[in-house]
Formats: structure tokens, sequence, C-alpha cells
């Protein structure tokens, strides 16, 4: 009698773990999904605060333990994923940006405190919009869109709604919140196992690109010579170069852009003297 043994002990558990089957399903289906412990990540941070690469390295070390860049698609993978996360998983992510069919997708967030006015004039309307759509277990909701690739994103469209996309993931069914105790749950016929994201509609998509649109490019401070000085210290020159400021070393009392404001004049007052 042969006995059939898996390479990945937790692929024995498959069948008796209703979490890992359920994540393989979603990995068969194209979906990269990671353990979680709550809602954060199930393995350890590979590079925990003080490390040089703390928020810097996505994986490229070779390690686990990079959150939303450990999720995977491949059935052996997601099984090391929960080998390596060990006990206490009690849900898993799916993560959102690029996926293995090539599309780039992003979920609308918005908590239970959001205001359903601000969702409806984008024409979001959980249930009647067709896209995949989940009732969170906090009480809030998540819908998938397919984005274009080139699309820069805001980390909110409005207060309480947030855009999880690129290096984020969202909790899916049958992940139990963890401060309510109640399931995610996608709603009727549309879940990411029967239907695919639909496109986001342009309007929204235009929207999303101003609400990215990159800080405004600093002001030139402006310069007024008050009369002749021996110029800055190179301590202080120093120091204002490390804020940011322009300045005129060599020039008398100055009135500059201040560093920590967002000023229409200047307002920082350089004085030579003191």
């Amino acid at each position: 009698t042969s006995t059939s043994i898996h390479p990945n002990p937790a692929l024995r558990q498959v069948g008796k773990n209703p979490l890992l089957t359920a994540a393989l399903a979603y990995a068969l289906a194209g979906k990269p999904v990671l353990p979680l412990r709550g809602k954060a990540p199930a393995i350890p941070s590979a590079h925990p605060k003080g490390d040089p690469l703390h928020g810097r390295c996505h994986g490229e070390c070779g390690r686990l333990g990079h959150g939303a860049y450990d999720a995977s698609s491949d059935p052996e993978q997601v099984a090391d994923l929960w080998q390596a996360a060990g006990d206490g998983v009690t849900g898993f992510g799916w993560r959102m940006g690029d996926q293995p069919d090539g599309s780039r997708i992003l979920a609308i967030d918005p908590d239970k405190e959001h205001d359903p006015a601000e969702l409806a004039r984008h024409r979001i309307i959980p249930g009647r919009t067709r896209t995949v759509t989940a009732r969170t277990g906090g009480g809030g909701w998540h819908l998938v869109y397919r984005v274009p690739s080139d699309l820069e994103l805001p980390k909110q469209l409005a207060e309480h709604i947030d855009i999880k996309a690129d290096g984020g993931y969202i909790v899916i069914a049958p992940s139990v919140h963890p401060e309510t105790g109640k399931p995610y749950k996608w709603l009727a016929g549309l879940s990411p196992l029967e239907i695919d994201p639909a496109p986001m509609p342009m309007d929204l998509v235009e929207t999303l690109r101003k609400l990215a649109k990159p800080a405004r490019a600093p002001r030139q401070a402006q310069h007024h010579d008050h009369g002749a000085a021996s110029g800055f210290s190179k301590a202080f020159c120093e120091l204002l170069d490390k804020l940011g400021v322009t300045y005129d070393a060599g020039g008398g009392d100055q009135l500059v852009l201040c560093p920590f404001h967002d000023d229409s004049d200047p307002s920082l007052h350089v004085d030579v003297d003191r």
C-alpha cells in the first residue's frame, strides 16, 4: 500500500482547515492571498522598525514577512505562507494592485461611518454596482474595480472611504472581523470566484487622478536685502539648507518662506544680527 505524502505539512490540512482550504480556492482562481492574524499579516515583519530595510524591501531579500508582497496565487507558496504563519491564523487577505492575469485592481473601502451620499455622488451604490462586492465584518464595504496600470492613486476617495491598491490588501470571506466577530461576506453573485472586477467608470478614474495630483512645487522664496551684513554663519546656512529654505547667504536681514507653513507670503524673519 502506497501512502501519498504532501511535501508541505500545511497541505495535509486541506479539507480540515476551512481557512486554508478557502485560501487555496482563491489562489487557484488567480487571486494572490496571504494569511492574517486579525487584520494584520500573520507572518512577522522581516524588517521591523529600526532595520535599514524597513518599508523599503518588498521581498527582494528572499525572506517572508513583507505584508501584501508575500501574497501568492501559487498553491504551494500559499501553503508555505500558512506553514510560516504557524498557529493563530484567523483569516486571509487578497492583495490589490497588479494581478497574475495582467490586470490592476483596487478596492474602494468605505468604513461603517462613511457618508453614503459621498459614494452615491460617484455612482457607487453597494449591491447595485455590478462589480466584486463584499460586506465587511466591521460594517463597511469592499468594492473592487479594474483600473489603468498608469493611474496614480490617492489613499482616500473621501473621509472614511479608503483606497486599497498597490502594496495593500483587503480582508476577504470567510475571514472574521477581529473586533466584532462578524464574518466578511460576498454579496450574492458578486464574489471574485463568480465575476471579475468591473472596469472603473472613467469619471471616477479622473476623480482619483485629480486627488492623487502631486503636491505643487515649493514656491521660490522672496529675498529682501536690508543693507550689508557679514553674512550667515556656516552652521546656520547648513540648518536652512536642511529645512529647504532658499536664502541669500551674503545678504542682510531677509524675509524668506517659512518651511513649516504653506503661506502665501514670506513668514520667516531672519535677523543676521541676532
